[in-house]
């Protein structure tokens, strides 16, 4: 079995007044091409999807779109939260992307 794990993406940083999406968008899709070259059967999301317990529309979107690319390399996609992520927004990945199993710790 292959495996891809990542992990603390806290989309949704601000820096200084400074929003790091666009930053955020092109590491996403750098690991989105590794998962796509490299085939593997599970991908392993841990922790800190978000930075905030209450992300932006467009921090979702980032996330959304992430898992979305992650799920059509083939591989079954396990995301787990941890205390800064959204828990309403992890759980609904499940019926935004499909197939996604969502855990999340206390």
């Amino acid at each position: 079995m292959k495996l891809l794990h990542t992990s603390d993406w806290h989309v949704g940083k601000v820096l200084k007044g400074q929003s790091r999406l666009d930053e955020q968008t092109r590491a996403l899709a750098q690991l989105i091409e590794v998962a796509n070259s490299e085939q593997p059967d599970l991908i392993v999301v841990a922790g800190d999807l978000y930075d905030t317990a209450s992300p932006s529309p467009d921090a979702t979107r980032v996330v959304t779109r992430a898992f979305t690319a992650l799920r059509k390399t083939g591989a079954d996609v396990v995301a787990i939260g941890a205390a800064g992520t959204a828990v309403r927004t992890v759980r609904s990945a499940p019926t935004v992307v499909p197939k996604t199993l969502v855990a999340t710790s206390r």
